[in-house]
């Protein structure tokens, strides 16, 4: 596979007159996720979409009425792992594959009778979910204080620089160094789109979990709830998409 442009390269293996070349392929599935020539994730949020809806479709099938409670359980046990799955690595920023992966979970919302009157937003806090971008954003939060604190066993210089600086920095002292990204591949990219909002955290939180390496527990997310709302917040936001400064808030408490 190609990645970028095109230069019609061909690769060959074995010597002499056992050489054959090698086939080009466009989309490649390496560990269950889709890899396109351009680095797009399109085909990745497709294929998730459509895995997840067909779990819906089984449960709308087999259930005919459902709670709160239940709804909650079938969806984080059957549905929602469908597309959370490595999602570090395929993280969507255009907003009709955002579109794609959130109407999964208004349709899973629609299967309680007693809440299809309701709005998708009303539907999320009766039965006590985010959306799915707010949920990804967590968990980019979470699998960077993980790699910054030895708990993934893999050397943070690999994905982050660090912003050492003699004059000191604004905020924790745990920010990593955002490169200028020249295409949308690398500016999307796990290392890059995680920085501005790894850097906005409130210092007390990060100096102390960094330092202790405790677990990132409910109580956690609680205070770093209290003290991210005396701060502003700037995130990574998708293509023509605007994110509120409350959204980190919401998400980590």
């Amino acid at each position: 596979m190609h990645i970028g442009y095109s230069f019609q390269t061909k690769y060959y293996m074995g010597e002499d007159s056992a050489r054959k070349i090698l086939e080009s392929v466009h989309p490649e599935r390496d560990l269950g996720v889709i890899i396109a020539s351009d680095l797009k994730s399109s085909s990745q949020c497709l294929k998730s979409a459509a895995t997840a809806m067909k779990v819906i479709a089984m449960v709308r099938r087999s259930f005919r009425n459902l709670d709160i409670a239940d709804i909650r359980l079938i969806y984080k046990t059957y549905i929602r792992l469908h597309m959370e799955f490595c999602i570090q690595a395929w993280s969507p920023h255009f907003v009709k594959d955002i579109d794609v992966l959130e109407r999964v979970q208004k349709a899973a919302t629609n299967l309680v009778p007693m809440l299809r009157s309701c709005s998708y937003a009303t539907r999320l806090q009766m039965i006590g979910i985010t959306s799915m971008e707010e949920k990804r954003l967590r968990r980019d939060m979470i699998e960077v204080y993980k790699l910054l604190t030895g708990k993934e066993q893999i050397d943070h210089r690999q994905f982050f620089n660090s912003a050492d600086t003699p004059y000191g920095l604004r905020g924790h002292e745990k920010k990593p160094w955002k490169d200028r990204s020249r295409l949308d591949s690398r500016k999307y990219f796990f290392s890059q789109r995680v920085v501005n909002g790894w850097n906005s955290l409130p210092a007390k939180v990060v100096n102390q979990l960094t330092a202790s390496r405790t677990p990132m527990t409910a109580t956690t997310a609680k205070i770093w709830t209290t003290e991210a709302d005396q701060l502003p917040v700037h995130l990574p936001t998708s293509t023509s998409r605007p994110t509120g400064t409350s959204t980190l808030n919401r998400i980590l408490g």
